[in-house]
C-alpha cells in the first residue's frame, strides 16, 4: 500500500528523536532547557522540510482509466492496472506455479479473488491494446496463456453458497479479516470480489467466445440480490432509500467506495454483453446511491474519504477513486460525478493544496487510530 509518509521517513524521525534526547540528558538543567528549545526548533524545521518535500514529490500515482463503451465491448477494462502489478501498489504479490497472483497477509500467502479478477482484466486489457506484442514484453500468445490461467482459477474456485434452499455462485476469502471494529470470519464473500471475477469472466466471453464463462458470471451476479443479513452482499438503507453492494458485508455498513464501484462495473459488463434490462436497472439504482453519498465520500472537495470512517484515502486509493468516479460519470452521463472526480484527482492539485492534504491525512488517520484504541480498551 502506498503511504503518504514511508517507513524510511518514520525511522529517520525516530532516530532523530533518540539522538536529540540522548544529548539532552547529558546536560544540566540550564543546558537541558537550551537544548530543548533548540531541539524543538530543529524538529519543527525537520517536519516542515519533510512535508514540503512530500508535497512536491508525491500524491500522484500512475493510474489511468477507460470509459469508452466501444473499447470496453472489445474487452478493455475500466482501470489500467498495468503500471501497478509487479511494482507500486502490488509489489507484495507473488505468482504461484500457474501464474496466479498471491498476496502476503498475516505472514502467509493468500489468494484474493479480487486480485485474480483484476489481474485477468489487466491481461485482457493488454491483449486488446496490443494485438501483437505488449505487457512487459510478452507476446500475444503468452498473454492469452496467462489470461487463461486466471480464468481457470476463477472457474475452479467458484463455490456454491446455499441461502434458503437456493444456491449462489460466490468466491470465498479463506482467511479472517479485520475491518474497523468488526471481524469477517472465513470463509467470507465480497461484492468487490464478485464484481472483479464477473468482469474477468465477461472478458473471457468477449475475447474467446466462452459461453460457459458468461453463464458463470450471470450466476455470480445473483448474490447481489441477497441482503447482508441473509448472507449476501446487498444492503438497502430504508432511511436513505439507497441500495448498496458492500465490499465488506458487515453491519453497520463500511460503505467503502471503490469496492462498491467495482461491483457496479461487473453489473454494467453483464448489461453490455447481454443487453438484459434488469442489469441496467440495477446499475441505475446503484448510480443513484453514489449520487446521494458523494458529499459523504468527499473531504472539502479536495480528496476522497475511505468509506464511513471520515479518514482520508491514501494516495493510491484516492487516485483509484478519482478514476472510478470519472468512469461512472461517463457511463451514467452524470456531470456531477465528473466534477467530483476532478476535485479528488491529485494531478489537479497545486503545491499548497497537497500540503493541506498531507496534514489532513495525518490528522484524520491519527484521530481514527486513537478512537480504535480507546473503543477496544
Amino acid at each position: 500500500m502506498y503511504q503518504l509518509i514511508g517507513k524510511r521517513t518514520i525511522i529517520a524521525v525516530l532516530l532523530f528523536f533518540f539522538v536529540v534526547l540522548s544529548l539532552l540528558f547529558t546536560f544540566h538543567f540550564y543546558g537541558f532547557f537550551i537544548m530543548f528549545v533548540l531541539f524543538l526548533c530543529l524538529f519543527l524545521l525537520f517536519v516542515m522540510i519533510s512535508l514540503f518535500v512530500i508535497a512536491r514529490t508525491s500524491l500522484v500515482v500512475s493510474l489511468s482509466s477507460c470509459s469508452s463503451v466501444v473499447e470496453i465491448k472489445k474487452g478493455r477494462y475500466y482501470v489500467d492496472f498495468s503500471q501497478a502489478f509487479g511494482k507500486g501498489k502490488f509489489k507484495e504479490f507473488v505468482f504461484d506455479v500457474n501464474g496466479v497472483p498471491q498476496f502476503s497477509l498475516y505472514k502467509k500467502m493468500q489468494y484474493f479473488p479480487t486480485f485474480v479478477g483484476w489481474y485477468a482484466c489487466m491481461l485482457a486489457d493488454s491483449i486488446v491494446q496490443a494485438n501483437v506484442v505488449q505487457a512487459n514484453g510478452s507476446s500475444q500468445k503468452e498473454l492469452f496463456d496467462q489470461f487463461a490461467m486466471q480464468i481457470d482459477w476463477i472457474q475452479k474456485n467458484a463455490a456454491q453458497k446455499e441461502i434458503y434452499g437456493k444456491k449462489y455462485v460466490v468466491w470465498y476469502y479463506q482467511f479472517d479479516f479485520q475491518e474497523g471494529n468488526l471481524l469477517l470470519q472465513k470463509p467470507w464473500i465480497s461484492a468487490l470480489g464478485q464484481g472483479a471475477c464477473i468482469s474477468a469472466l465477461v472478458r473471457d466471453y468477449t475475447l474467446n467466445g466462452n459461453k460457459a464463462s458468461l453463464q458463470l458470471a450471470e450466476k455470480a451476479a445473483a448474490i447481489f440480490s441477497v441482503s447482508i443479513a441473509d448472507g449476501g452482499v446487498q444492503y438497502y438503507n430504508q432511511e436513505e432509500k439507497c441500495l448498496y453492494l458492500e465490499e465488506y458485508p458487515l453491519l453497520p455498513q463500511p460503505k467503502v467506495f471503490d469496492g462498491f464501484v467495482f461491483a457496479m462495473l461487473g453489473v454494467y459488463d453483464l448489461y453490455l454483453v447481454t443487453g438484459k434490462k434488469h442489469y441496467k436497472e440495477l446499475f441505475d439504482s446503484l448510480v443513484k446511491t453514489i449520487d446521494f453519498n458523494l458529499d459523504s465520500w468527499t473531504y472539502q472537495k479536495k480528496w476522497s474519504l475511505y468509506g464511513k470512517y471520515t479518514i482520508l484515502s491514501n494516495v493510491w486509493y484516492n487516485q483509484l477513486n478519482a478514476e472510478l468516479l470519472s468512469v461512472l460519470g461517463t457511463l451514467a452521463q452524470n456531470p456531477r460525478f465528473l466534477a467530483y472526480s476532478a476535485y479528488w484527482n491529485a494531478r489537479e492539485k497545486g503545491y499548497f493544496h497537497k500540503l493541506l492534504i498531507i496534514i489532513a491525512f495525518t490528522y484524520t488517520r491519527g484521530k481514527y487510530l486513537l478512537r480504535q484504541i480507546f473503543s477496544s480498551s
